[in-house]
């Protein structure tokens, strides 16, 4: 099997080296499953692979959406613009 690099070139599919680029690096570990598809899954696709492998899938934000709100701490005193006042001294 082949992959399509450029119009009549082609590179061999490599899985779990990169003997192409870095020298020879490999995976350190096993593959149990591998598919190869033409074109990216949907959503739907990728949540019924895992699930049939028994991980329960993770929400992700949406690119681009605005991070979430950080969890409420301690109250900050002051205005914007304001001069702070320096600490009392020690006696």
């Amino acid at each position: 099997m082949t992959l399509q690099k450029g119009e009549g070139e082609t590179w061999p599919i490599q899985v779990g080296a990169d003997t192409w680029h870095g020298g020879g690096k490999c995976l350190d570990g096993l593959i149990a499953e591998l598919a190869i598809y033409k074109a990216a899954l949907d959503e739907a696709r990728v949540v019924a692979h895992l699930k049939a492998a028994g991980v329960e899938p993770r929400k992700f934000p949406a690119a681009g959406a605005a991070p979430p709100k950080p969890p409420a701490g301690p109250e900050v005193r002051g205005l914007p613009g304001a001069a702070a006042k320096p600490p009392a001294a020690l006696p």
